[in-house]
């Protein structure tokens, strides 16, 4: 008896013709039958497509398995093997057909042509289709106007649990094609000739009209508008382009009434760029001024406002990346994490994934285990307490307890914990808080009385040393501390509270945070960041009600500081701001919020967070006009929730001007007399530093300019570098610091791929973790031949 599948279908990568049906047959009932039945056919145009083109896809569908598994893209389903219907007018474009080879001149010259100007590289996600009785589905779907082979991932199983998945192809094209080539951006000032490609795939000569139209900032020079393409043929043209300022650059090419097609690019701005940013939490309409200069350019000018959900968001986001992080206090935070999972995701509404977090934990374990061998204290306060995290772990619950045995051995007469030559009374503070915080874990599982009374002795030691310190316990980062480990003294409790409360700062948009004293370390002896101190301090004041009215406010500098990639640095920091996040923003958040920026009292975007969105990050940016001076900006969340955190950025552009002097930081970027299209630069960079500082050198490269990331791996391989960034337009060299009188000097190498006077961006040199001292060098202009 035949069964239903369920299928998951994923489209992806590349470019095809559009208004076209894509259809589906899926006939399998278990996995074997997958292989010898189960076909997927793609028609273009014409959902009655004959058995002889469903014969053809079934074999082109299985021709190459090593596609299914990644490793190419042949023996695919083209879409000029079916039989599509003419397409209609309205449309975007179509797919090949035989039938239309050779369109005739006198249809041109009746039909004018669709244009193409939809261009994802990804457009179809179906999670989920469901075959009739027959094991039959169809899913119509509109195929993007790009001209390319399409990728297709359908994924099966059917009622009993069987599976089966296989990958096919279908060609997007058109008999006669027009195609543009130009880069991801252009920048103000550029002088460039941009390659218009014509392409005649049928088997007869052609006359053509070409026609080109620059909408926007741009401006076209001359061009040959009469092409003649033989059959199977294509040409090349070179239309001169200038763009006048910033702002979006439309080119418009139309080949006959053959095709048309219409694409938008960003011309950026080549001044100094200027990013002023404030964070805050919505817990209640924020009101925030911003001062933006009055010589910047109008035509550049934005607004980016990005919402943080609430702890959700923050959780699933960790669970997606703190694995991959690696170091002792990574792989003990990932442990920690996927142990108090289930509970977290069930206390926020969502339903926890038990197989990711299995494989989660399997990771997580085998790497705590080969950093328990022979810990040290600080090691052992980290990865007991995410042992103790999985009581249903027998391996784990006995490695936790192992470990707080060593702590409670570990324990010195005074109270205090580790401590040596060198170590500040502070330190020694803050490691006895960390350690009487991980003991605690232990308490609530434990089933051994004598274990359990030797914590609270522990804990009834340790608070007595606080007591006895607690004079000298004048920084607010090791009050908190205290404060957050439930061991200090009921009698100081409040006089530590104080000194956090005092300490505690507020931005110029309303959110707070707790600044970093000189001279503070943690534990393992690093200085703490201020997310750290900040998650700190909304802990310790968790119970303090003279501040209960803006701790949530802790909670916004900590969202705005959240990075998917570091999370907020290493494993201790990410640990403590988690635990406040989830302390903080505890309840599940509303089905719906509305977002509103205002700038002096006017709307400038409005977006809605849903049940679904509300799980992830959104971005609202808009041009901004009449900029220049003073202006008031509010953001606001309707319902107010105080697990929504905002950033808002206001981007301008101004004139340059010379980079601030006796700043310890130099650079000098040094190019090639003459440049070529297609061939090898190279660019070298020197700069000075001050002695044992680490720096980042930023260079933004014109347009149509590709790095060559074999000779930044040959920079990293000779350790002139320890790494790299590489991306459009941008790259970014990671130096280390240098000895006293040293200068770095380093050389890699680009390919231009278009030709004219383009202009790069700025390029700067940063110093590690201080990004106000960046000096910046003016955009320079690139002559290619």
């Amino acid at each position: 008896m035949r069964r239903s599948p369920a299928v998951t279908l994923l489209l992806l990568t590349g470019c095809g013709a559009s208004t076209s049906l894509l259809r589906f047959d899926q006939e399998p009932s278990s996995l074997e039958e997958e292989r010898d039945e189960g076909s997927f056919q793609a028609t273009n145009g014409n959902p009655d497509a004959g058995e002889g083109a469903k014969a053809k896809s079934q074999e082109g569908m299985f021709a190459q398995d090593d596609a299914f598994m990644g490793a190419g893209s042949g023996g695919g389903l083209r879409g000029s093997e079916a039989e599509p219907a003419p397409a209609p007018k309205a449309a975007r474009g179509s797919t090949s057909s035989r039938e239309e080879s050779a369109p005739s001149e006198q249809r041109q010259a009746e039909e004018p042509a669709a244009t193409r100007a939809w261009f994802p590289e990804t457009f179809l996600f179906a999670p989920l289709i469901v075959t009739d009785d027959a094991g039959a589905a169809s899913h119509t779907v509109t195929v993007p106007d790009r001209l390319t082979d399409w990728r297709i991932l359908g994924l099966a199983h059917s009622a009993d649990g069987a599976l089966a998945g296989d990958v096919m192809q279908f060609q997007g094209t058109l008999p006669v094609y027009v195609d543009p080539v130009l880069p991801p951006f252009l920048r103000a000032g550029d002088e460039v000739l941009v390659p218009i490609q014509a392409v005649n795939t049928t088997a007869a000569a052609m006359d053509l009209s070409l026609t080109l139209q620059a909408k926007g900032v741009g401006r076209l020079g001359p061009v040959d508008r009469r092409l003649r393409i033989g059959g199977g043929g294509s040409t090349v043209v070179r239309a001169p382009l200038i763009t006048d300022k910033a702002g979006d650059l439309t080119l418009y090419a139309a080949l006959g009434s053959a095709d048309a097609i219409e694409r938008t690019i960003p011309v950026l701005p080549t001044g100094r760029p200027l990013t002023d940013t404030r964070a805050g939490s919505l817990a209640a309409p924020r009101t925030v001024s911003i001062l933006s200069p009055f010589d910047a350019d109008p035509d550049s000018a934005r607004s980016r406002l990005v919402v943080y959900p609430g702890a959700l968001a923050v959780l699933r986001s960790e669970l997606n990346s703190a694995v991959s992080r690696g170091g002792i206090a990574g792989d003990s935070y990932t442990l920690l994490l996927a142990g108090q999972a289930p509970a977290l995701l069930t206390n926020l509404g969502e339903t926890p994934d038990e197989e990711a977090l299995r494989e989660l934990s399997l990771v997580a374990t085998q790497r705590a285990i080969r950093h328990a061998r022979a810990p040290s204290v600080t090691t052992a306060t980290l990865l007991a307490e995410a042992a103790l995290a999985h009581p249903d772990n027998p391996v784990l619950v006995r490695m936790g307890q192992r470990l707080i045995d060593q702590l409670i051995a570990a324990q010195r007469p005074d109270g205090t914990f580790q401590g040596a030559n060198g170590w500040s009374l502070q330190r020694l503070m803050v490691t006895t808080a960390d350690a009487v915080r991980a003991a605690n874990a232990a308490v609530s599982l434990d089933d051994d009385p004598r274990r359990a009374q030797q914590v609270a002795l522990m804990q009834l030691k340790a608070s007595g040393a606080f007591e006895r310190f607690a004079g000298q316990i004048v920084d607010p980062f090791t009050a908190a501390s205290v404060l957050a480990s439930g061991a200090a003294p009921v009698d100081q409790r409040e006089v530590l509270r104080e000194r956090v409360r005092d300490a505690i700062q507020t931005s110029d948009d309303g959110s707070r945070y707790l600044p970093v004293t000189v001279g503070v370390t943690r534990a393992d002896g690093s200085t703490p960041s201020i997310a750290e101190a900040t998650a700190l301090a909304a802990l310790a004041l968790a119970e303090d009600p003279a501040s209960a009215a803006w701790r949530a406010d802790l909670g916004a500098t900590l969202m705005a500081g959240y990075r998917p990639s570091v999370g907020w640095g290493d494993g201790r920091s990410s640990l403590t701001c988690l635990t406040a996040i989830l302390d903080l923003f505890d309840a599940p958040l509303p089905d719906e919020v509305q977002i509103t920026l205002k700038r002096d009292g006017t709307v400038i975007d409005e977006g809605v967070l849903n049940s679904a969105a509300l799980k992830e990050v959104m971005v609202m940016e808009s041009p901004l006009s009449q900029i220049g001076g003073p202006s008031t900006w509010s953001v606001e969340a309707s319902p107010a929730v105080p697990g929504l955190g905002f950033s808002l950025s206001v981007m301008t552009w101004v004139p340059w001007e010379e980079p601030p002097e006796n700043t310890g930081l130099e650079l000098v970027v040094t190019l090639p007399p003459r440049m070529d299209v297609g061939q090898p630069v190279d660019v070298t960079m020197t700069a000075a530093a001050p002695a044992d500082t680490a720096f980042t050198i930023t260079q933004n490269l014109p347009a149509g300019v590709q790095v060559s990331e074999d000779s930044l791996q040959e920079l990293v391989s000779l350790q002139v570098i320890h790494g790299y960034e590489a991306e459009d337009g941008k790259v970014a060299l990671k130096v280390a610091a240098l000895p006293a009188g040293e200068v770095f000097s380093a050389t890699y190498q680009v390919i231009p791929t278009l030709s004219g006077l383009l202009h790069s961006g700025p390029t700067s040199i940063t110093p590690a973790l201080q990004a106000g001292l960046a000096v910046n060098l003016p955009p320079t202009g690139w002559r290619v031949f």
